[in-house]
């Protein structure tokens, strides 16, 4: 194990794959067989192990570093992001709000907003946690982006 690996519960990690195929805390309560504060407190407690607040975040740095097991590859299914979505990919995954990656990348909100809408509509995922999945799936992050990226 390396210096990086982080150690979750077998529960937090339940929850943070759960939340990495676009389940919300309702719909991961109902299907752990929890109340809604108990999943949330498991997620709580995962983002405090990882140092993230957010959960894109959350899941990304959860496969980064070892915590829950990389996703499946998904080879049936291509996809096609612009540039400009592409640039939000590892700022999702660093935990940025809209705000802040319009700011960064020196573009309006609105228009990071409709590019990350569009993002997700793309990659099949329901939501920006799901994206960091999806995004793993497809080779677009994680270990698999490095030696795919032509």
């Amino acid at each position: 194990m390396s210096a990086s690996t982080i150690q979750l519960t077998n529960r937090e990690g339940q929850v943070v794959r759960l939340l990495g195929r676009g389940l919300r805390i309702p719909q991961i309560a109902e299907q752990l067989l929890v109340r809604d504060a108990t999943a949330k407190g498991y997620v709580d407690l995962a983002k405090g192990k990882l140092g993230v607040r957010d959960v894109a975040a959350l899941v990304h740095n959860a496969y980064e570093r070892g915590a829950v097991s990389e996703p499946e590859p998904d080879h049936h299914c291509s996809v096609t992001l612009s540039l400009e979505q592409r640039q939000l990919l590892p700022r999702m995954a660093e935990g940025k709000s809209v705000s802040q990656m319009a700011t960064e990348l020196r573009r309006p909100v609105a228009v990071v907003r409709r590019d990350a809408r569009e993002m997700l509509a793309e990659l099949g995922a329901t939501n920006s946690a799901h994206a960091m999945t999806r995004a793993r799936q497809l080779g677009l992050l994680g270990p698999r982006a490095a030696q795919e990226t032509p």
